[in-house]
């Protein structure tokens, strides 16, 4: 735990308004209805120097029930009450003066009447000295007193002043350090449902201070106190979830608990979501977003957020066409805003790459110019999935390799022809582009082999992918394996025939063939593997 302030005497406050909250505030009266009979009583007795009176009118007039709120009035009987002993009003008095609030600030007089009401036993009272002792705060800093005191509240079950004494114990302040008793004072307040203990408690499980590491039981403190709405808590929840490390990876919810965090204002978290819309980790590839979430974090002061905005517009700026981000490898890796990408793109001599989900769903693309790019060599994972306006692309010759799903969805797509230098297709790069007519290899490439708009490797072994148009297809007898997404969206596929050698059918190999009536695998007896959803959506496929 930081327990430290950053901004402001928080834990200062957080206690008054918790010592406030404990006054027996019986008369709720309309706000400023400042004759109340029930006021006047009060107003009464406690002129006439009644402390429990003259501390209960002071917390209406701090809150301005029925009356007018005043700190200056409030300070005016808590003081009254204070000076007679009164113990709730001691320790409400020290939070006027630690906050200046209706009196002129004074952490000497905030630690004077703390001391008062500690040292009648008000737990409190003690808790906030030993932040004061910590801190150095109108009193010489004094670890061992911070002990102390924490100690007596901790004592009398004020789960803040467990938490507090267990990161003391944690860091060996003041006493001889002892991750056993922190966890053992940390585990007191979490199991009070303290968040901050929660969180601390998370931190020595995941580090495996004090007990044996254990990264689920981490998650699980981490994620109590995120629901009660900890930053740090949801955005550690976050990065655990994005990197599977005692839960389930689920890179969905890494978003979910870093955006809670971020919309707190919490910089990491802030740096983090700007990052996953970076990426196109658990939602799509956003540039724009993933500036303004940087942009947010390097205003706190986050040198990491700091960095990455200046890389980010460094990139912006380094393209003629600003819509286009390629960083200093060459590599594209997005847009700034894909909604204002329209029509027909031109990609500048440096691009070398086009990276991961760098085009992801631009509708409103309809032809992409590489005549520039002849150092262009890879094309990444979803680089143009549901880019539903390309209806053309002439990839160059330098290009070598296309991931999984480039073109996945490409809907309006009706002609591919790949170069002569490919050599890696990865899995569905064409899946469910539905209107593709003519899917064609050059002649002189090594590697693949096309016939009839389906390609096959080089040596007619393995079936990789088919043009989303065809009707129906014969497979070669030579043909052992079906790629997974091989037929992926072939709607108006009807009739296929299959090899009599086929081993091995991929996942979702033919998903979404709606069309497709009647598949014979009985004369394929190698057939030891079909993969998973290798038939899903086929629903007018007739058992065989």
């Amino acid at each position: 735990m930081k327990e430290a302030k950053k901004k402001g005497f928080v834990l200062i406050k957080v206690f008054m308004m918790t010592a406030v909250c404990m006054l027996p505030l019986l008369f709720v009266s309309p706000l400023h209805a400042e004759e109340t009979d029930e006021i006047r009583i009060l107003q009464k007795e406690a002129e006439k120097g009644l402390a429990e009176s003259q501390n209960k009118l002071a917390g209406l007039y701090y809150e301005g029930k029925g009356v007018t709120q005043s700190y200056e009035t409030a300070a005016y009987w808590y003081r009254k009450a204070a000076k007679q002993g009164h113990i709730l009003a001691q320790n409400n008095l020290a939070d006027m003066f630690a906050e200046g609030k209706g009196v002129e600030q004074s952490y000497k007089q905030a630690v004077y009447w703390y001391k008062k009401s500690a040292e009648q036993g008000h737990a409190w009272a003690q808790n906030n000295l030993g932040f004061m002792y910590k801190e150095g705060l109108g009193v010489e800093q004094n670890y061992k007193q911070a002990v102390y005191w924490y100690s007596k509240a901790a004592e009398q079950g004020l789960y803040e002043a467990q938490n507090n004494l267990g990161f003391m114990y944690k860091t060996g302040r003041g006493i001889e350090q002892s991750y056993e008793s922190a966890v053992y004072w940390y585990r007191k307040a979490a199991e009070k449902d303290l968040a901050e203990a929660q969180f601390n408690l998370g931190n020595m499980y995941f580090d495996g201070l004090g007990l044996a590491k254990n990264h689920e039981q981490a998650a699980e403190w981490y994620f109590k106190a995120a629901e009660q709405g900890l930053a740090k808590a949801q955005n550690k929840l976050g990065w655990m979830y994005h990197n599977g490390i005692g839960v389930e990876q689920n890179d969905e919810k890494a978003v979910y608990w870093h955006r809670k965090a971020a919309e707190q204002g919490d910089a990491e978290g802030q740096f983090s979501l700007g990052w996953l819309y970076y990426q196109g980790i658990g939602v799509k590839k956003d540039y724009k977003k993933a500036s303004e979430w940087f942009g947010k974090a390097a205003d706190q002061g986050l040198t990491e957020a700091q960095a990455k905005l200046k890389e980010l517009e460094a990139q912006i700026k380094k393209n003629t066409n600003p819509l286009l981000i390629i960083d200093k490898d060459g590599t594209l890796t997005g847009l700034t805003d894909k909604t204002k990408l329209q029509g027909k793109l031109i990609l500048p001599a440096e691009v070398k790459k086009i990276g991961e989900n760098a085009f992801y769903d631009c509708k409103g693309l309809t032809e992409i110019d590489f005549s520039a790019c002849t150092n262009l060599v890879d094309i990444g994972r979803w680089a143009f999935f549901g880019c539903t306006g390309l209806t053309e692309v002439r990839l160059p010759a330098s290009l070598t390799k296309i991931g999984y799903w480039a073109f996945d969805s490409c809907t309006g797509l009706t002609e591919v022809r790949l170069p002569a230098r490919l050599t890696e297709i990865g899995k569905g790069a064409f899946a469910a582009c539905r209107n593709l007519h003519r899917l064609i290899v050059a002649p002189e490439n090594t590697s693949y082999y096309s016939k009839d708009n389906v390609i096959y490797t080089k040596n007619m072994k393995k079936l990789i992918c088919a043009a989303g148009g065809i009707t129906q297809i014969s497979i070669p007898d030579t043909v052992t394996q079906i790629e997974g997404w091989a037929f992926d969206g072939c709607t108006g596929l009807t009739e296929v025939r299959l090899p009599a050698n086929l081993t091995e059918i991929g996942e979702w190999a033919f998903s979404g063939c709606t069309g497709l009536t009647k598949l014979d695998i009985s004369a394929c007896k190698n057939l030891t593997k079909i993969g998973e959803q290798a038939f899903y959506g086929c629903k007018n496929l007739e058992d065989d």
